[in-house]
């Protein structure tokens, strides 16, 4: 179980060759999980508005939300 978000998760992304997770909430931030570890490598704060969804384009290493 990932805990850390003080509301619920609104949008999840995985990536099926990655052991990486990318969640956002309606607490405003994002959250980038290292499943293996089973623990959030970094926290994204700067959204004025919950996180509803979250896309990756066809480029490595970048999401939209």
């Amino acid at each position: 179980v990932l805990s850390g978000h003080s509301h619920t998760v609104a949008s999840l992304l995985t990536k099926s060759t990655d052991p990486q997770v990318v969640t956002g909430s309606y607490d405003s931030t994002i959250k980038l999980w290292d499943l293996a570890a089973g623990k959030c490598w970094s926290t994204l704060t700067h959204h004025s508005k919950s996180i509803r969804a979250l896309a990756q384009p066809t480029f490595e290493h970048t999401f939209l939300s």
